[in-house]
């Protein structure tokens, strides 16, 4: 199992594209989760861990939709992903 996280920017459409790419890569997901704010949108999605090489694949497509910020996977044996703050002096 694998948790896949994408951050869009909002967009009506957005969550059936990546559940398009999801299921041409033949990933199957268990629990999907959105979360949408004024202007970002969150989707976390509990999926079968594919192997690394179709993994990068599939981020590869996701971050090719135009309002997509990022894409990733996070492993059990990863910490969960917390934003990293970032500041310019």
């Amino acid at each position: 199992m694998a948790q896949l996280v994408v951050e869009t920017e909002r967009c009506p459409l957005i969550l059936d594209r990546v559940l398009e790419i999801i299921r041409e890569r033949d990933v199957l997901p268990f629990t999907i989760t959105a979360k949408r704010d004024l202007r970002v949108q969150m989707i976390e999605m509990e999926v079968s861990a594919p192997e690394q090489q179709p993994a990068l694949a599939l981020l590869q497509d996701i971050r090719r939709l135009a309002n997509v910020r990022f894409a990733r996977f996070h492993y059990p044996s990863e910490p969960p992903f917390e934003a990293s703050t970032s500041a310019k002096l």
